[in-house]
């Protein structure tokens, strides 16, 4: 989780979030401790077929 903050946060990735978030639809989930049959097409199907919320945010960089 630590990295993937880290790469969110970087100077090199900022500058190109609007490129990503202006013409890209999709989603982005991190899941902390999953195993190694874990499969994130699989869930992401689940989320969809559920219904669950869009969301236009991007996740926070620390919860302090």
């Amino acid at each position: 989780m630590a990295e993937a903050r880290s790469w969110y946060a970087s100077a090199a990735y900022q500058e190109i979030l609007r490129l990503r978030t202006d013409h890209v639809d999709g989603d982005v989930v991190l899941v902390e401790g999953v195993g190694p049959g874990y499969d994130p097409r699989e869930r992401a199907a689940k989320l969809r077929q559920e219904g669950a919320p869009a969301r236009t945010s991007t996740f926070p960089v620390s919860r302090e």
